[in-house]
């Protein structure tokens, strides 16, 4: 899909989700709109929805009071980043189940080990304890 392109998203029955092509990431969230790149269609449709639910956790639930609470809880910017990515995974878990959170990531993964999506340590913790936290989860 051309950047720059909006399009409609039917995340469940009742609710749709603009999305805005432009990159240069899978995806990442705004106030009006999750802005998505091209790796978005590398993703079946459950790790598209995995993914916008992630997104939408950082829209809507992560509030800048909550984020300077972390950071004061942790004493670490990085940390207090990690923590809302790790809260964001469990979002996803919770509105798609683990099965899908855990594909998603193992997709991410991939992309991460081929070099197609370049992974981010000051923004994501590292795959693999994503992965382990998805699978320690509750639900």
């Amino acid at each position: 899909m051309s950047k720059n392109k909006i399009k409609i998203f039917q995340l469940t029955k009742d609710k749709k989700v603009k999305l805005h092509y432009k990159g240069p990431f899978v995806a990442q969230k705004r106030l009006l709109f999750i802005e998505i790149d091209e790796y978005f269609e590398l993703l079946d449709k459950e790790e598209q929805k995995v993914t916008i639910w992630h997104e939408i956790y950082h829209r809507d639930k992560a509030s800048g009071l909550r984020f300077l609470w972390r950071i004061l809880k942790f004493r670490s910017k990085k940390k207090a980043i990690w923590e809302e990515e790790f809260e964001a995974d469990k979002y996803s878990a919770i509105m798609c189940g683990k099965k899908n959170v855990l594909k998603s990531l193992n997709t991410s993964k991939k992309l991460y080990e081929k070099g197609i999506v370049e992974y981010n340590p000051k923004t994501h913790p590292k795959i693999e304890e994503r992965i382990k936290r998805i699978k320690e989860l509750r639900l």
